[in-house]
């Protein structure tokens, strides 16, 4: 049986290696937004800070917006992809209050289609309980980011 593949109890494979490498994936995630809430407008730091916490959430959107390749390629999955890629890469770019809050926005649209994909047969079961647990860690902590740069 593959890392992809569902066993019979419709749990994550590799006995559950697959969910918590997904899980890992926040833990840089919310270290900076942590280390962003707890310092000081002043800091000099905080800048830097910021930068890196939009480009990691920008990171984090780009591969989950590929595994529509993977899982369900079409057409209209790829182009769908490929925008949020697009909207993931011009996120950094904006002042951060701004690229936290499109962030936390598009992490959402994410989910929410991989949501309806699992609805679909489109993406397995497991990977649809593991991204909606991700998906609301990281929505979380791009809007705690947005209120500690506001």
């Amino acid at each position: 049986m593959s890392d992809w593949d569902e066993d019979s109890n419709n749990d994550v494979p590799q006995n559950g290696q697959i969910g918590s490498l997904g899980y890992a994936t926040l833990l840089p995630m919310w270290l900076l937004t942590i280390w962003l809430a707890s310092i000081d407008a002043t800091h000099p730091w905080r800048e830097l800070t910021a930068a890196l916490l939009s480009s990691y959430g920008a990171l984090m959107l780009t591969f989950t917006a590929g595994a529509h390749w993977g899982f369900a390629p079409s057409v209209r999955a790829a182009a769908g992809a490929t925008a949020l890629v697009i909207i993931g890469w011009m996120a950094p770019l904006l002042p951060s209050n701004a690229a936290f809050v499109l962030l936390a926005l598009v992490l959402a649209a994410q989910g929410t289609w991989d949501a309806f994909a699992v609805h679909e047969g489109d993406l397995p079961k497991w990977y649809g309980r593991m991204r909606t647990r991700i998906t609301f860690l990281s929505v979380m902590a791009m809007l705690v980011a947005f209120v500690a740069t506001n």
